[in-house]
């Protein structure tokens, strides 16, 4: 079964139409007494399964009626599109598909979306250490802010030990046993889930304690003797 329809809609003193094989709609304007023809081609609603199309045509703007667009980009053959904003703020945005003819199909419905501003980078301070574990403060963010910590034995953090969330702007942890440089950052995560950027990657060092130099001694002098 197939179905042709037309549907307008009617808002802010403009006109959205969408058309399925029908005729073209004709509106007449009144001030310079002319007549405009408006023809959108499209198949009737079942006429096809998978109609085929070459690519899809993508546009943002600021304003709901795309007076200024900020972006258009076609020729996205994918099913998503990444796109850079530069300013944190209400975006619009709406598709439509081309045909492999260059037929261009009516503008999808408009969608709104926010393009939020990430949590901000905490300050933090030093690293404390006890004789069994360290101590990391940082700025609080903030009511609804959470916090996302990592230690690692690596500057790119490609070996990660420790790596947990956690509600307070501070976190006490067991000191590594292993001598060597730690590296730890931490990130800020909003109400929403939304994580903002790690902190720039502080280092503290475990020293190699001095007994087990002290027994390495005692065992030469041990073997010494017993030689």
């Amino acid at each position: 079964m197939m179905m042709a329809f037309s549907l307008l809609k009617l808002k802010h003193y403009s006109i959205h139409i969408s058309s399925a094989g029908m005729p073209p709609i004709y509106i007449y304007s009144a001030s310079n007494k002319q007549v405009n023809e408006i023809n959108l081609m499209g198949m009737p609603l079942g006429a096809m399964l998978n109609f085929p199309f070459r690519d899809v045509q993508i546009q943002v703007a600021k304003d709901p009626e795309f007076k200024e667009v900020l972006m258009d980009v076609d020729g996205v053959t994918e099913t998503q599109k990444k796109i850079r904003l530069d300013d944190y703020s209400d975006y619009y945005f709406r598709v439509r598909s081309i045909a492999l003819d260059q037929f261009k199909g009516v503008w999808s419905e408009t969608i709104e979306f926010t393009f939020l501003e990430p949590p901000r980078t905490p300050p933090v301070e030093a690293p404390q250490m006890d004789e069994s574990q360290i101590n990391l403060r940082w700025q609080d963010g903030g009511q609804d802010i959470s916090y996302h910590f990592q230690l690692a034995t690596d500057p790119l953090f490609k070996d990660i030990i420790k790596d947990s969330l956690t509600e307070k702007p501070s976190i006490s942890f067991k000191k590594p046993e292993k001598s060597g440089t730690y590296h730890i950052r931490i990130s800020a995560i909003d109400s929403q889930g939304y994580e903002g950027q790690f902190t720039p990657a502080q280092t503290f060092q475990i020293k190699e304690s001095p007994l087990w130099g002290l027994g390495a001694i005692i065992s030469v002098i041990a073997l010494i003797i017993i030689l």
